[in-house]
């Protein structure tokens, strides 16, 4: 009887220290887990959401680019147009020692907008009329200049900004592609393309001259890096050019 009391008193008396010490051990791990799922899933939340409001950022700019080039009724000044190949190459004209552009210079744009309709320009006014778009590549930015002004509308992660210039006069159509570059129509000096102010020196080319005869812009811009990266492009045909 003695022994059947002493086994049933053992029985009821309870966890041990070691059953104690691997009960905690496994709450400890489970509790780890848990708390590292959460904290990754709000790292990947709040990374997704970033990247989000950054395309949806990088949209209204691309549309309001577009807008407003479209909207311009001459362009002022460019700086390193189609600077880079496909590839991401500096792009090589005229002579193989002499670039294009500038690979240590920003991209940008100038043009004017009449906004208020006036029929005059006004750089420096409540509403400047007179913009710049350009590529800050150092600092991954994209910026708007005005006469007294300048904003990064995409500041950090742009890690592309290229513009290209093209004409609809076909007659300048040098290479029979269906796409009139601004060095066709640099280099097609005789009928029946418009003759320009030849400025091929050297085999140094430059886009001056030939900016009266551009109606069309493409527009290619990249956010982000892979495998992130999402890219945009567009085609903007200048309507209003004078």
């Amino acid at each position: 009887m003695n022994a059947i009391w002493s086994r049933l008193h053992r029985e009821e008396s309870g966890m041990t220290l070691v059953e104690m010490l691997v009960m905690f051990t496994i709450f400890g791990i489970i509790t780890t887990l848990a708390f590292t799922m959460v904290i990754n899933s709000a790292g990947h939340l709040r990374t997704v959401r970033q990247t989000t409001d950054l395309n949806e950022e990088s949209r209204l700019v691309m549309n309001r680019i577009s807008r407003e080039l479209r909207e311009s009724s001459r362009i002022v000044a460019v700086t390193n147009p189609d600077a880079l190949d496909p590839d991401g190459t500096p792009r090589i004209c005229g002579v193989a020692t002499a670039p294009c552009f500038n690979p240590a210079g920003p991209v940008s744009v100038t043009f004017e907008v009449d906004f208020n309709g006036d029929g005059a320009i006004t750089p420096g006014g409540a509403d400047p009329e007179r913009l710049t778009y350009t590529y800050d590549q150092p600092n991954s930015r994209l910026l708007l200049q005005t006469a007294d002004t300048t904003l990064p509308i995409l500041a950090g992660n742009v890690s592309k900004f290229q513009l290209s210039y093209r004409s609809s006069d076909y007659r300048c159509d040098v290479d029979s592609n269906g796409e009139v570059t601004w060095r066709e129509i640099e280099i097609a000096l005789s009928p029946p393309c418009p003759a320009v102010a030849g400025d091929l020196i050297g085999g140094v080319s430059a886009l001056d001259a030939e900016l009266a005869s551009i109606d069309q812009i493409i527009v290619e811009l990249t956010v982000l890096t892979s495998p992130r990266q999402q890219e945009y492009r567009t085609k903007i045909d200048l309507r209003n050019k004078l």
